[in-house]
């Protein structure tokens, strides 16, 4: 699911800033994918559902507009664009290209 892949990308980005590497970019996507998973306190148009305590969640579910598919998709998009460019997440360089890519589109398939 999308909140996986989102709660996947901050764990690596939490290891990164645990073996003391600088976030630099990483800290861009940190940043967008906080706003992708922020809670329903402002209301329940959320880009993303997410469980949570009921004092930072108080809607049990997130409500679908135009606004908030439109903001998950220009977010996405950048999130996408900013790993390919700068190359982030990937172990081995070499390894960078289609293969990075189409793990990262199986990563958004729908469970």
């Amino acid at each position: 699911s999308l909140r996986k892949f989102l709660e996947y990308l901050l764990f690596e980005i939490k290891r990164i800033k645990r073996d003391g590497k600088p976030l630099g970019m990483y800290a861009v996507v940190r940043d967008k994918v906080h706003e992708l998973l922020r809670t329903s306190k402002e209301g329940p148009d959320v880009p993303c559902q997410w469980s949570a305590h009921a004092q930072e969640n108080p809607f049990p579910l997130a409500y679908v507009t135009e606004k908030s598919q439109l903001e998950l998709v220009r977010t996405m998009r950048d999130i996408f664009a900013i790993i390919e460019e700068h190359a982030l997440f990937v172990r081995d360089p070499k390894a960078q290209g289609e293969a990075e890519l189409a793990a990262g589109v199986a990563a958004l398939s729908i469970d």
